[in-house]
This record gives C-alpha cells, sequence and structure tokens, in this order.
C-alpha cells in the first residue's frame, strides 16, 4: 500500500543534495579537522543519543558515515565491535586516531560510498546499524536491510546544525562577509523528524522516537585560550578577532575558579525501529 503522501520527495527538496565523491561541492578530507574538533565538543552529548539504544556487549555494530568517530568511538564503548563506513580516507584516519586515542582496539575501517553498499555482500548484516547525520540517511531501506535488531537513525531536531552554527559564530570573520550576520537557512518544523519518521512508518516498521538535548561544550583556562582554539575552527586573520570575540560573547561563561566554559546548546533526535524483512 502505497503512503497518501510521498515523503521522499519532501526529503529532497528541504535536504542539500548527496555528495559527489568526484564533483564540485565540499570536500569532506579538507574539512575533516573541522568536523573533528566540534565532534571533540559535543562528546558529553553524544553518549545522551546512545543512551536511548539498547545496546549489549555481544552487539555488532556499523556506523555508516562515520566521520572522525564522534559516534564510532561512543558505540565502540558498549559494543562488541563496530564498523566504521566511510567514503573519505582522512575522516577514516581521523576515526581510528580518536579510537586509539581512547584505548578502542574493536574500531573497524571500511573505506566504502554508501551508494556502493550492498548489504549482505560488500557490507556485512550487523546488529545495529546507524546513521548520524550522513548519507545513510537517505536511503532508509538499505539501512533497514542492513540491521538484524535495530536501524538507527540520529539527526538535527528541528535545531541549527554544524553549518549555521559556525555560519554564527564567524559571521564577519572573512572579506565581504557581513559582521552579525545570522545563518541564511532557517529550521522549518513542517519538515523535520517528522519526514523521517512516516518514511520509516510507510516501509512497515514501527519506529521509536526521541529528542535529547545537544550541543558542543569545552572548558578553557581563560579567555584568550578560548578564542586561540576556537578560531582554529575555521582559521581567519587577525583583523577579525575582535568580531570573531564579539560573536562568542554569549556562549562563553566565566567560572568561579577563573576558568571559562564555551557552550553552544542545540537539539537531536534518536529514531530507531525494528528491522522489517522486504520482498519476501
Amino acid at each position: 500500500m502505497k503512503s497518501i503522501i510521498n515523503w521522499e520527495i519532501l526529503q529532497k527538496l528541504t535536504s542539500p543534495p548527496l555528495p559527489d565523491l568526484g564533483g564540485p561541492g565540499p570536500n569532506w578530507d579538507d574539512i575533516a579537522p573541522l568536523y573533528d574538533r566540534m565532534a571533540e565538543m559535543e562528546r558529553e552529548y553524544t553518549y545522551r543519543q546512545i543512551d536511548c539504544l539498547d545496546i549489549a556487549p555481544t552487539d555488532t555494530v556499523l556506523d555508516v558515515g562515520c566521520g572522525p568517530g564522534r559516534l564510532t568511538c561512543a558505540l565502540a564503548e558498549r559494543a562488541k565491535s563496530v564498523t566504521a563506513l566511510d567514503a573519505y580516507p582522512k575522516m577514516l584516519d581521523l576515526c581510528l586516531v580518536n579510537a586509539q586515542a581512547r584505548g578502542l582496539g574493536n574500531v573497524l575501517p571500511l573505506r566504502l560510498d554508501w551508494r556502493e553498499a550492498e548489504p549482505g555482500a560488500n557490507v556485512a548484516q550487523h546488529d545495529i546499524a546507524v546513521a548520524s547525520r550522513s548519507i545513510g540517511m537517505w536511503d532508509i531501506e538499505k539501512l533497514n536491510n542492513a540491521a538484524k535488531k535495530y536501524a538507527v537513525i540520529i539527526g538535527w531536531a528541528n535545531a541549527p546544525s554544524i553549518p549555521p552554527i559556525l555560519a554564527e559564530l564567524f559571521a564577519g570573520t572573512a572579506p565581504g562577509e557581513e559582521a552579525g550576520a545570522m545563518p541564511g537557512r532557517r529550521e522549518d518544523r513542517r519538515v523535520g523528524y517528522n519526514v523521517v519518521w512516516n518514511m520509516v512508518y510507510d516501509l512497515g516498521a514501527d519506529p521509536n522516537i526521541r529528542v535529547v538535548p545537544d550541543g558542543f561544550r569545552r572548558d578553557f583556562p581563560d579567555q584568550e585560550t578560548a578564542y586561540a582554539w576556537l578560531r582554529q575552527i575555521r582559521p581567519f586573520a587577525e583583523r577579525y578577532l575582535p568580531v570573531f570575540q564579539q560573536n562568542l560573547a554569549p556562549y562563553l561563561t566565566p567560572n568561579d575558579d577563573g576558568t571559562v566554559t564555551f557552550l553552544r546548546r542545540t537539539r537531536s533526535y534518536v529514531l530507531w525501529w525494528e528491522p522489517v524483512r522486504l520482498g519476501g
């Protein structure tokens, strides 16, 4: 039975186009260090996401579009093993570096474009298959087929994602940018996680969903150290430093011991379902 509403069309209308590994668009290898720093600041909130899931010590997990390993490392602390799948070698390199730094020897890298993945063929079925803000969210049926216990999607819950947050923090720090400019695209609740929920429902599954607090947080010994560390996310000329400091002001809090805390809050959703067997 076909759905009354074509949710996939809505998803395509409101989401950026899929990346082209050999064509124009962002080079994810080039911006891997940026996402690595953002992942480090999001670490404590990442545990809130995986706390939503029933992960057993015997479970194998597939992390589709693992990036620098933000989710991979947290999952590997609880699961038997995590296959970290990504198409970009620098992302996989950072994922392994981060796993080793946390003493994790159960992360298995797999360089593969998810569009070329065939569950049961060039990528094994896992107990849990996860797509967190990655290309895996575009093919829910494939993600479903890659899982034996749960398929999981994690995304932004009608709240700012990394690009608009960076646009906010770094507004006016490059030639031609307007100081204090806000990100161009605003979140639209009409086409948020309700679209993904309905796509999973139309697949024949019974989706579960939970919205959890999220954010980017880091403590610094003083403000100057905070400015120096945060500006490395997207380096800029020294003359733009006063603008950057002004942008950061709402998110830097002085503590009683003289340290400062950077905190930019947002929200994520965690959606999971028991996989359904299709075409049989």
